[in-house]
């Protein structure tokens, strides 16, 4: 009943919007309801979504969508990323540099991926944030990377992806992170939004 109703209203919203030219970001839901900038909000609903086994029923279809069109995984890999495929909100992981615990915002995982999503909407990066969770993937994943999940797209500080130990300074490369945006990646993949 419910999915026959939004249905309905995806279709006559996204016509008006092709007919008036407007871009499909013109609506958003997130908006009317106001957690746009509300990061927990946003992450639990993004888990959800992604997740096979979440409430929308619809098994991994979501996830494949956002791995192909957001993280850009290759058609051919798709499978072995999606292949028993779990998908975690507040990951907990122990930083051995603090020896204390810290959270992933979202973690999709499997015998053979780790993949750390870091979300920033308006939160501040935390100390070594990036450089420890790289460093954790790769534990799991060799060829694993961060990806920072903000509002625009932009870089994480160098705060989070510096880390001092033993006297020695060591900085994550940029090329260790995958830098992804609500507003372009997330907001511009519309077959996620598939009934």
């Amino acid at each position: 009943m419910y999915e026959d109703f939004l249905k309905t209203i995806y279709d006559k919203i996204s016509k008006y919007l092709d007919e008036h030219e407007l871009p499909k970001t013109y609506y958003n839901v997130f908006s009317v309801l106001e957690v746009e900038n509300k990061e927990v909000i946003m992450c639990r609903m993004l888990c959800d979504l992604l997740n096979p086994v979440g409430q929308h029923k619809k098994g991994d279809v979501y996830l494949r969508t956002f791995l192909k069109q957001v993280l850009n995984i290759n058609d051919q890999r798709i499978e072995e990323y999606v292949k028993d495929a779990c998908v975690y909100k507040e990951y907990p992981i122990i930083d051995h540099y603090r020896r204390t615990e810290r959270r992933i915002d979202i973690v999709i995982c499997n015998d053979i991926h780790f993949i750390p999503i870091e979300v920033k909407i308006f939160a501040e990066d935390q100390k070594s944030q990036c450089y420890i969770y790289q460093e954790y993937a790769t534990k799991y994943d060799k060829d694993a990377i961060v990806y920072y999940l903000t509002l625009d797209g932009k870089e994480p500080s160098e705060y989070s992806r510096k880390i001092e130990q033993d006297g020695k300074e060591s900085i994550l490369p940029l090329d260790k992170i995958n830098m992804i945006s609500f507003s372009e990646d997330i907001t511009g993949c519309h077959s996620v939004v598939q009934y």
